[in-house]
């Protein structure tokens, strides 16, 4: 398997979500999710300061 770490595009929005709903649900926790693809969207790929980790 070959894992490519890159910049995240405004095209993976969904994948991202996807990943937050599957941690969610292994933490019992899928009703704290209301985020939406284009909540994403708009929080990571918007103007303005970038979110960091």
């Amino acid at each position: 398997m070959t894992v490519e770490i890159r910049p995240a595009l405004p095209s993976d929005a969904p994948q991202i979500l996807a990943f937050i709903t599957e941690l969610a649900d292994y933490e019992r926790a899928r009703h704290e999710v209301i985020a939406s693809v284009a909540d994403i969207e708009r929080s990571l790929f918007s103007e303005g300061p970038r979110p960091m980790a």
